[in-house]
C-alpha cells in the first residue's frame, strides 16, 4: 500500500542551488559572412568537378581500358607514339599546379583525396539532407552488409577475376575448362546465398535487435541510469549542489537512454514495414541475373575460342554479339 506521508526522492530537489546563467550560442550573420560562404560553395563545386573527372580517369585507365591512348588514336593517331612520355607530362602538370596553387594546398589535398571526401562527407551529407530515417537505415544496411560479407566478396571476386582472365586468354582446353568450372561454382554459391537471404529475416534487423537487447541489459547502461544508493539515504533532507548535479545527470541519462532506444526501435520498425527491403531483394536478384548472363555468355565465348567447329556461324562473332 502506498504511504502518502513517505518522502519522495524528488522532495530533496532544491532548485535554488542551480545557476540561472546560460551561455549564448547566437552568432551574428553579416553580409560579409554570407558572401564568404557563397564563394566557398562556388569553389568547392569547381573542385568537385575536377576531383570527379580526375578519379574517373584514373579508375577507367586502371580497371577498364587505356583511355588516353584511345582518345589520342581517335583524334590524332600520329601522336600515339608520344604516349610513352606521359609520365613526364603528368609531372609537368603537377608542378604547374603546385606553383599556381601554392597558397591553396588544401585544394590539392581535397582533389587528391576525393574518393574519401565522397564516402565520408558527400554521401553522408546527401543522406542527412533527405531528412529520412528510412534512407539512413537503408544506407546503414548497405554499409553493414558490405563489411559483414567483406571476406566473401574479396575472395569470390578475386577468384572470379582470375578465372575470367584465364578463360579469355588461355589456349589450353583443360585450363580453360577448369576456369569455367570455378566461375560456375562461384555463380552457384552466389545464387544459393541470394535465395537464402531473400527467404530469411533481414540480418540487419536481427543484428539491431540483438544490439538493443544486449545494451539494455548491460552493466554500463544500468550504472549510468540508476540512482546512486547514497542519494537514497533517508538522512538527506535536501540535496546540496554536488548531490543535485549527480541526481540530475543520472535522471537525464536515464530519460535520454530510454527515449533514444524507443526512437531507434520505432525507426527500425518503420524501416521494416517500408518497401526498402523489397527493393534490396529485387536489386539482388537483378544483380544475380546480370552475373548469370555474363558467366554463360563468357562460357560460350571461351568454348568458341577452343573449338570453333562446334558452332555454326557465317562470320566469327565477337563477345558483344554472343552477349
Amino acid at each position: 500500500m502506498l504511504d502518502l506521508d513517505q518522502k519522495s526522492i524528488f522532495d530533496k530537489v532544491d532548485l535554488s542551488v542551480v545557476s540561472s546563467e546560460a551561455p549564448s550560442w547566437v552568432r551574428e550573420v553579416t553580409p560579409e559572412l554570407l558572401a564568404k560562404r557563397k564563394r566557398q560553395r562556388r569553389k568547392f563545386r569547381i573542385l568537385d568537378l575536377i576531383g570527379l573527372a580526375a578519379w574517373l580517369y584514373i579508375a577507367t585507365k586502371l580497371l577498364i581500358f587505356d583511355v588516353d591512348r584511345f582518345i589520342v588514336e581517335s583524334i590524332t593517331p600520329g601522336l600515339a607514339g608520344y604516349l610513352k612520355f606521359r609520365l613526364v607530362g603528368f609531372m609537368i602538370i603537377l608542378s604547374i599546379m603546385a606553383i599556381i596553387f601554392r597558397r591553396h594546398w588544401t585544394s590539392i589535398v581535397y582533389v587528391s583525396s576525393y574518393p574519401a571526401v565522397l564516402l565520408l562527407w558527400k554521401i553522408p551529407r546527401l543522406i542527412y539532407r533527405t531528412r529520412s530515417w528510412i534512407v539512413f537505415l537503408g544506407a546503414f544496411n548497405l554499409a553493414a552488409s558490405f563489411f559483414r560479407d567483406f571476406k566473401f566478396n574479396i575472395v569470390s571476386k578475386t577468384l572470379a577475376t582470375i578465372a575470367i582472365l584465364v578463360a579469355l586468354l588461355s589456349t589450353s582446353s583443360p585450363t580453360t575448362l577448369a576456369a569455367l568450372i570455378v566461375l560456375h561454382g562461384i555463380l552457384a554459391w552466389v545464387t544459393f546465398r541470394t535465395v537464402k537471404f531473400s527467404l530469411t529475416p533481414s540480418r540487419f534487423l536481427l543484428l539491431q535487435r540483438k544490439f538493443i537487447d544486449h545494451t539494455s541489459e548491460g552493466a554500463i547502461v544500468n550504472q549510468i541510469t540508476s540512482i546512486k544508493p547514497e542519494l537514497q539515504d533517508e538522512g538527506i533532507e535536501k540535496f546540496d549542489r554536488q548531490q543535485f548535479t549527480t541526481f540530475h545527470t543520472t535522471l537525464s541519462m536515464a530519460v535520454l537512454w530510454h527515449k533514444g532506444i524507443y526512437f531507434w526501435a520505432y525507426q527500425l520498425e518503420r524501416y521494416r514495414q517500408s518497401a526498402t527491403l523489397h527493393v534490396f531483394g529485387l536489386a539482388s536478384y537483378l544483380w544475380l541475373f546480370l552475373q548469370t548472363v555474363f558467366v554463360f555468355s563468357l562460357t560460350n565465348y571461351a568454348l568458341l575460342r577452343l573449338n570453333p567447329s562446334a558452332f555454326n556461324f557465317e562470320e566469327k562473332p565477337t563477345y558483344v554479339k554472343i552477349l
